[in-house]
């Protein structure tokens, strides 16, 4: 699976963009500007977490094993660690509602992908 994030509004404290995959749109995401990731080929991957009962979304470089960001469910970018994208439906600058719902979906369409062996990449634009 091949997505796009299109950024289309850059601010000097939040960036705004789209989600989309096959130039369909899937959600809209919020990013603190002072901690986006750069423009790139990312691999996303799913990691659970037993413990706090959650799922990670997490960013990876596409020739690297690290994460350097995830995806997650939230509404406002001011406390966001370095790489975190939030993803939701755009109310206004930097701020995203049904935050969850989003985060769920994107969840369920990843783990469909895994189930068919496809790896998840991610184009920052």
């Amino acid at each position: 699976m091949d997505l796009e994030l299109k950024r289309i509004r850059v601010r000097h404290d939040t960036t705004d963009g789209l989600l989309q995959l096959s130039n369909r749109l899937i959600c809209n995401t919020a990013e603190y500007t002072p901690r986006c990731l750069e423009n790139g080929k990312y691999e996303v991957k799913i990691q659970l977490d037993n413990a706090q009962k959650r799922v990670h979304l997490l960013i990876i470089r596409s020739n690297g094993r690290k994460a350097v960001g995830e995806f997650v469910a939230g509404n406002g970018v001011f406390k966001l660690k370095s790489g975190s994208i939030i993803v939701g439906d755009y109310v206004t600058w930097g701020l995203c509602i049904r935050s969850e719902r989003r985060f769920n979906e994107l969840t369920e369409m990843f783990v469909e992908c895994l189930k068919k062996n496809e790896k998840i990449f991610l184009e920052i634009v």
